[in-house]
């Protein structure tokens, strides 16, 4: 108002003037207040979905296909799985250093100190064994990491080592053992194992010309590390990865209990005037976006077919109530860690509540950096474990001062995560399979990327033998749980998840807890001079899905040891055509086990598809019975089948199907009561080895339906006997 009067020529406002523009103020005041508590009521409404406050499931439902071409697979990487550490002209990483395998002492954040990367899971050893184990288990992606110091041991293209051609080459092996297998590759540039020619390391004794992340040269040696990559497995591999997990090699690497761990060289991660875990942090990952943005340039600029991206690591956030602070501070922790990194690549900038909280200590982007790097993803790459209960907690007046030195961990002003969930051997990690579709559901609403490709997810155990590695039952209810929820997202919700890349393929080396904790699949002996591998029961669920296309019940993997002890035989003993999970843990092939059941369940529901009127429902008609049929045959052939046969006569439907090593069939009796008018059906079932080598030699085989409801007789061999126990679940 004084802006209009002085505009005017006018000098001073009358009594009236001014209590018109105060009663204006509030007015102002009054629906500014109102509008701020519509908006946190509605971001508190938006967070909550798909479920309502702390209204989230604690079981789950384990029915429903996916899409025909979602992908399905296992991830590993480098330093983790490989070994083969000084062989074909390999360099020295900084995991190397940190474990102490370099020739120094291992670093003081190397916990299980004594276990170092060098073997590990000796995949540079069993290529071919691995993939033919993959193909084993249905896999249709692997997921695997390159490792710099393979491919360029002294970190740069220049100088007399420059490209490493036997590095080249043990990649080139591996995807020509893919692609034997009909499997896809999907690969990652870096995924933790810088070469230790890039890091000035004062403390182990490794001069060098560069500081690693904190370089400001390193984008541009990291783009020309990609084109190599490009020049060479360009036209093989049409599914990249930039970078895993940024911000695990940031942060931790930076401050914490991950390599290079440089504060712990002076045994101070947080104090001074310009503490590592307040500042390093940032000016690392500012680095790590611009390499990313140089890398999807020369990626595109070279016409590679496929596409490119990053995966970045992130949990759901619970908000402690529904309070506009503590739902304020859930997305905080959100922003401060996933959107760190994506919003520069789908935004072209960091978060503004970043760049409100950190000012002068979060580096800015140039105009040229942010075109650069918005649009510098082709897909979403999610690892996502856990979840937790967040709130908000802020910052004392003396944050940011010697007296209370910044930390990222204390930057977003959200104090937690408060566990939730059953718990797994690793400290941070409890099972919140709901999470993962409130994450998911958070990512489509912010981002609206076409794909997202759940790129880890997985569960970790500390087993006392190998029987009981191979037994994990946790990791069966987890991962059915978390792909149950990841259905409801797709199916239910509209989140275009493309793809589900478990962690991981078999055993591994975890970083700096070494070989305490076991994420994989397969059980990896650490202890044998062959590394040799054994199917978990959870890698035979995975299987079972795979082949499917579908949710699968969990309870015959968690029970598949209640029976009897595993068959502790590795893979290397198995024959080709041999069904590795029923040599291990007598469990039917999932035409038997999973899908018979779920084609039962189809053709034998009570509520039947069409309804003559209100009053109640008309008898199932042929017509409905042989779209039943349709669809379960359907259902059989996607689990692997190869054949199926369903015959309707009236209202008796008879089922076969030959698989690969096993007989199914299945009878179907419609019998309607006397009232109400409504019809129940009375089924049977067999599952009979054919020409597998579980079936003895000379054992006979055949199936006759008897009376309703009795078991079905499925020949004289006792394997046969023993398998005909699985059905009498239908």
């Amino acid at each position: 108002q004084r802006r209009r009067a002085s505009h005017r020529g006018v000098r001073s406002c009358s009594g009236q003037a001014r209590a018109m523009a105060h009663h204006a103020a509030g007015r102002v005041l009054a629906m500014a207040l109102v509008a701020s508590r519509a908006l946190a009521e509605l971001a508190s409404t938006t967070w909550q979905l798909p479920y309502e406050f702390h209204q989230f499931p604690h079981t789950y439902e384990h029915d429903g296909s996916f899409p025909t071409d979602f992908v399905w697979g296992l991830g590993t990487s480098s330093y983790q799985v490989e070994g083969g550490f000084a062989e074909g002209g390999r360099g020295l990483s900084i995991w190397d250093v940190f474990t102490g395998e370099g020739g120094t002492p291992p670093n003081p954040g190397m916990q299980a100190k004594g276990d170092t990367g060098a073997v590990s899971s000796d995949q540079y050893h069993h290529v071919s064994e691995d993939a033919r184990l993959m193909s084993a288990l249905g896999l249709k992606a692997y997921r695997f990491s390159i490792a710099w110091p393979r491919i360029l041991p002294r970190g740069t293209a220049e100088g007399p080592e420059g490209v490493s051609m036997e590095g080249v080459a043990y990649y080139h092996r591996l995807l020509d053992a893919l692609e034997e297998h009909g499997i896809e590759p999907m690969a990652t540039l870096y995924h933790w194992d810088l070469p230790q020619a890039l890091l000035n390391d004062t403390l182990h004794g490794y001069p060098a010309d560069y500081a690693g992340w904190l370089d400001p040269r390193m984008p541009a040696l990291f783009e020309k590390y990609a084109r190599v990559c490009f020049q060479h497995f360009g036209h093989r591999v049409k599914f990249w990865s930039t970078f895993n997990e940024p911000w695990t090699f940031v942060y931790l690497g930076h401050s914490g209990s991950h390599a290079p761990s440089l504060c712990r060289w002076s045994n101070s991660c947080r104090s001074g005037n310009r503490p590592p875990a307040g500042y390093d942090v940032y000016v690392a990952a500012h680095h790590v976006l611009l390499a990313h943005g140089r890398a999807v340039a020369a990626f595109r600029e070279g016409a590679h077919d496929g596409v490119i991206g990053m995966s970045n690591n992130c949990d759901w956030k619970e908000p402690l109530s529904p309070s506009a602070e503590h739902v304020a501070a859930a997305e905080r922790a959100i922003l401060f860690q996933l959107s760190w990194f994506a919003d520069p690549m789908w935004r072209g900038d960091y978060p503004q509540e970043m760049k409100d909280r950190l000012g002068a200590r979060l580096p800015a982007f140039t105009p040229e950096e942010q075109a650069m790097l918005k649009g510098s993803a082709d897909y979403f790459g999610l690892n996502t474990y856990t979840g937790g209960v967040v709130l908000e907690a802020p910052n004392p007046p003396d944050y940011n001062t010697p007296q209370h030195p910044a930390d990222w961990s204390e930057d977003s002003g959200v104090s937690g995560s408060i566990a939730l969930g059953p718990k797994a051997a690793s400290s941070w990690l409890y099972s919140v399979p709901w999470g993962l579709r409130k994450l998911t559901n958070w990512i489509n609403r912010r981002y609206a990327p076409a794909s997202i490709y759940i790129t880890e997810n997985g569960w970790s155990d500390a087993p006392a033998t190998r029987a009981e590695g191979m037994c994990d039952r946790g990791r069966v209810e987890y991962l059915a749980n978390y792909t149950s929820e990841l259905h409801k997202a797709v199916l239910h919700d509209g989140v275009p998840i493309k793809g589900y890349i478990a962690w991981s393929f078999v055993d591994n080396f975890e970083w700096a807890l070494g070989f305490t904790e076991r994420f994989g699949l397969v059980y990896v002996d650490h202890d044998s001079p062959g590394r040799e591998r054994y199917v978990k029961a959870s890698a035979c669920m995975f299987r079972d899905m795979i082949r499917a296309n579908s949710l699968v019940r969990p309870d015959a993997y968690v029970h598949a040891c209640d029976a009897r002890a595993p068959r502790e035989v590795s893979f290397n003993h198995v024959q080709e055509r041999e069904d590795v999970c029923a040599t291990t843990f007598g469990l039917a092939p999932p035409l038997a086990a999973e899908a018979g059941l779920q084609a039962a369940a189809l053709l034998t529901r009570s509520e039947p598809p069409h309804h003559s009127d209100r009053s109640g429902a008309q008898p199932h008609t042929p017509e409905d019975i042989r779209q039943r049929a349709d669809r379960a045959m359907l259902l059989v052939l996607g689990a692997g089948g190869v054949a199926a046969i369903v015959v309707v006569v009236s209202k008796k439907v008879l089922f076969g199907v030959r698989a690969r090593h096993w007989d199914v069939g299945l009878g179907i009796l419609a019998s309607p009561k006397a009232a109400p008018a409504r019809h129940t059906w009375h089924y049977c079932a067999t599952a009979t080895p054919n020409s597998s080598p579980v079936v003895p030699a000379g054992g006979s085989r055949q199936h006759a339906t008897a009376g309703t409801g009795q078991t079905i007789a499925t020949g004289t061999t006792s394997e046969a006997s023993t398998h005909s126990k699985e059905m009498e679940l239908l």
